[in-house]
């Protein structure tokens, strides 16, 4: 059995996910290893830089104060911003609610575009950054290890279902850093649920 929701490029033709049936051992058995070759792929071809490196190369590259009084706003900056702001345990009221808006947003369309305004309409077509995804997943991926809230599993698997399919895409670091450490969370968070349901 093959994990086929990394075979095709999920940004140009999203995967739905309607009525998927579990497909029991087997499927999860192929997941864990496509999973795991992109874990190798990226640890064979770059340096991993450990969470908080990384965290602090993305500190110096967004240091952004948003405003929240902003009419459209860059959503690289936004999603910095939350992660870092996650990592310290002070995520705002108003960021909250930006993040379920916009986890509401992706499941709908699988798409997550360059920019919004202040009522989360899409305020660009541009939906191919993929260093929003990667910010998104690890919010998500944040979130899950914070409060066990399935949603955000559910959501940080199809983000790195569309990651995983943009992988060959992917060079900057710390990118790729992040990457390997989302992968690693989603499939540590993954394995402790088989263990307490299967």
């Amino acid at each position: 059995m093959e994990y086929s929701y990394t075979n095709t490029d999920l940004l140009e033709f999203p995967q739905k996910y309607q009525m998927t049936p579990f497909e029991g051992r087997e499927f999860l058995s192929s997941y864990e290893k496509t999973r795991q070759k992109i874990l190798d792929k990226i640890k064979n071809n770059q340096t991993v830089n450990s969470l908080s490196h990384t965290l602090k190369l993305l500190q110096k590259q967004f240091l952004i104060d948003i405003k929240s009084d902003q009419k459209i706003f860059v959503t690289s900056n936004q999603l910095s911003s939350i992660l870092l702001r996650l990592q310290h345990q002070k995520e705002t009221q108003q960021e909250t609610k930006f993040i379920m808006a916009l986890l509401k947003k992706f499941e709908i369309k699988k798409r997550i575009f360059s920019e919004y305004d202040h009522e989360l309409k899409e305020n660009s077509t541009d939906f191919k950054i993929l260093t929003n995804y990667i910010l998104l997943a690890a919010i998500c991926a944040k979130k899950f290890q914070d409060n066990s809230n399935p949603k955000f599993l559910n959501t940080l698997l199809k983000l790195n279902d569309t990651i995983c399919s943009q992988i060959d895409s992917i060079n900057d670091v710390n990118n790729l850093s992040l990457i390997y450490y989302i992968i690693n969370l989603e499939l540590e968070y993954i394995r402790d649920l088989i263990r307490k349901t299967l």
